[in-house]
Order: C-alpha cells, then structure tokens, then sequence
C-alpha cells in the first residue's frame, strides 16, 4: 500500500531527524564557544515545527519509481536550507520568537550572556554566521549522500538555483518596504513570492526526483503556484488567522493585501491603512481597524481568491505528472493542506 502525506511524513520523519543528529555529531567543535553554537542549532534544527520540505524530498522520489536509500540525506538537506532561512530571515527582521520558541539570534544572544555582555549588532552577525552553517550543512548532506555524483552535482545545482532565487526574494522585499506600495505591479508582488518560496514545494520534490536520476522540472508546473499560495496563506494568517502578529504591517512590508488597498481601495482607506503601515506597536482596536480596511477594500477577499486559484493551478498540473498513479492522492493530500489552512 502506498502512503499518504501524513504517514509519509510519520515514517520517514524519525529517520530524516537521524540522519541531521548523525551530520553534527560529525563535527568536531575545537572549543566551548563552536560547540555552544552548534549545540544550539542543534537543538534549533531537530526542534523546528515544520517538517514538510524534507518529506517532500522522499515522496518526489518515491512517487518517481526511486529507491535510494539515501534520499534520505538529500531530504535532511533541505530541511537544512529551511532552517538557514529561517534563521537568517529573523536577523533580518528581528524577530526574537517563531512560533513560540526564540529565534536563534535570541537564543544565541541568551546563551552568550554566561561569558559576558554582547553587542547586540554582534549577536545578530552571530545569527548570519548560523545560518551559514546551516547552509554549509546542506552542501555536505548532499556529497555524502551515496548516489552517482552527476546526480548530486545537479542536485546542487538546484540548491544553488532556490538558494539564489530566495536571495533575491528577501531582497526584493527589503527593497519594496522603501517603496510607496502604489508605485509597485501585482508581478512585483508576486515575484518576490515565487522567489522567497520556490525552495519549499518545488525545490525540495525536484531533489528527490533528482536523487532517482529523473528531471527535476517535472514538479515546477506542481511545485511554484502552491508555493506562491501558500506565501499568501501566510499574509492572510498574519492578519487574520488565530494569534495573528501583523509581523507585516509593523514591518512595513507591501504585502498582496496591502497592494490591492492602495491600488484598489478608496482613497479613505489608503489614508487609514497609512497610519498603521511600520508602526511597532497596535493595540487591539489598531488591529480591528486595520481588518476591517482590508474586508472592506476587497483585499482580503481578493488575496484568498488568488490563493485558491493557485492551488487550482497545482492541483491541475497534478493530472500531468510523469508518476506512479498510486501516489497521485499524495499530491492531492498536498493541495488540500493548503486549501484547509486557507481563513475563512
């Protein structure tokens, strides 16, 4: 019988957890202060709450006919390169808790206080230097992986592809918060989206289909637009979903929601949402106002229509995929994942 997504991730995620406590231990840290850091990432690695991308690796290659016993490496790579983005990102943003543990940054800064006090623009080159790990960790899972070396070659060649794209993905998005939102295209948006996901749903299945010697791109047509969707699953969560943050609007970031306000919205609301958008501090009726803009301009339900759409793209692009027909349902499992985290 063939698995689903769910027990495929409960009978694959031990060993991939296996296979990352085997990469560190490895390593061997020359004093207290390298090992401090990798402990940490570590414990921050093992302990992340999503661990989608890597068996996303497995069922792209299983779904491929593949049988490599070590995929299973390849997969810990990208749950690797999840977590170096994640780390680097909350530098970025300075962002001291995901989902409520600390930020590795934080972490770090906490741990480093038992020798003495730390810049704080030093703990933050500190989070840099982690997530750099992280990355570097990602390459070695991958070269010693045991499968032909033109597959790893090309498999990083794809990490070099996502790794290059989510580069230019946080840096577009850096770039637009100095820019008025209505200066800016949907594409704009949009882009910055498919490059900041391309790695989650794309990259990590094209591995797998890599690691058994077949062309990654069969899963780009699948793989991109559900990235995209769930990038704005993700906006809509941060301001409407169950303990939202508006990480965004105290960001000033031009999300899709804030977009179709000052493209479509009157210029009431514009002026409204203005007076939110960077600001640290909202209390709870800045948060009530700022929902009701985007319900009423439209923008909510125009972000949840462009996400369903997408998810409609990649579950069309299913029908066209070069794979065992048994793990289709796989793949469906996939999209309605999505679709259930969609708010109401």
């Amino acid at each position: 019988m063939v698995p689903g997504l769910e027990e495929l991730k409960k009978t694959e995620l031990p060993k991939i957890k296996k296979e990352i406590e085997e990469a560190f231990g490895l390593l061997s840290p020359a004093n207290r202060f390298e090992r401090l850091i990798l402990e940490v990432l570590k414990d921050y690695t093992l302990n992340q709450e999503d661990f989608l991308r890597p068996v996303l690796t497995i069922l792209g290659h299983r779904a491929l006919e593949g049988d490599e016993e070590d995929v299973r490496k390849v997969a810990a790579a990208f749950h690797f390169l999840h977590a170096s983005y994640h780390i680097q990102d909350d530098v970025v943003d300075l962002t001291e808790e995901r989902k409520g543990r600390p930020s590795f940054w934080k972490r770090m800064k906490g741990e480093l206080e038992a020798f003495g006090h730390l810049k704080d623009h030093f703990t933050y080159s500190i989070g840099f230097i982690g997530g750099n790990i992280a990355k570097l960790l990602a390459h070695r899972m991958v070269l010693e992986a045991d499968i032909p070396s033109k597959r790893k070659q090309r498999i990083l060649d794809l990490i070099e592809e996502v790794d290059l794209c989510a580069n230019f993905g946080e840096y577009g998005e850096l770039v637009q918060t100095s820019l008025n939102p209505s200066a800016l295209a949907e594409k704009d948006i949009l882009r910055v989206y498919e490059c900041l996901t391309r790695y989650w749903i794309y990259g990590a299945l094209a591995a797998g289909a890599l690691v058994a010697g077949e062309n990654g791109e069969v899963y780009r047509d699948f793989g991109v637009p559900l990235g995209v969707a769930a990038q704005l699953i993700n906006d809509l969560h941060d301001v409407f979903g169950e303990g939202a943050r508006f990480d965004d609007i105290k960001e000033g970031r031009v999300s899709l929601l804030v977009w179709y306000v000052y493209h479509n919205g009157d210029q009431k609301a514009t002026s409204a949402l203005e007076k939110y958008f960077g600001r640290e501090r909202l209390s709870e009726r800045d948060k009530e106002e700022i929902r009701r803009i985007f319900i009423e301009s439209g923008a909510r339900d125009y972000v949840r229509e462009r996400a369903r759409e997408l998810i409609a793209t990649a579950r069309d692009a299913i029908r066209e995929l070069p794979i065992d027909p048994d793990y289709t349902e796989a793949f469906v499992d996939l999209t309605d994942l999505f679709s259930r985290e969609l708010p109401h």
